[in-house]
């Protein structure tokens, strides 16, 4: 038994989830008045995210880790695949309505992400 733990099924989640804080501070730190760059950014990390997850289907890393508790099979890179996908469009269709009614924010593209994939428990009984 190896103390080794890895981690690889975890970057698609962690990349997202670290693009998500990085919009709230770009937002908390911008000058008043700009119009900080949120959807290029978010499509950023979304890229980086789906970028990990075609890296993890051909790597060795696939299967169970942190005991049992993620699962990186086909099927749960799939699902994550097709989240992140459903994530970009939504990106890429809402700038428009939020600038339309003065709403766009940052807030809005870090709770995107934040509703994007995150691991789900696939353990078996």
């Amino acid at each position: 038994m190896s103390g080794v733990l890895d981690l690889r099924p975890v970057l698609p989640a962690a990349l997202v989830a670290v693009t998500a804080v990085a919009l709230l501070l770009q937002q908390a730190f911008a000058a008043k008045g700009s119009r900080p760059p949120f959807v290029g950014l978010s499509l950023a990390g979304l890229a980086a995210a789906l970028g990990s997850l075609a890296l993890l289907s051909e790597g060795d890393s696939r299967g169970a880790v942190m005991a049992g508790a993620l699962s990186a099979d086909g099927y749960a890179l799939f699902l994550q695949a097709l989240l992140i996908s459903v994530a970009m469009a939504s990106l890429l269709l809402s700038p428009s309505y939020l600038r339309e009614n003065d709403m766009e924010r940052g807030e809005y593209y870090a709770c995107l992400l934040y509703t994007s994939p995150s691991p789900r428990d696939r353990t078996r009984s």
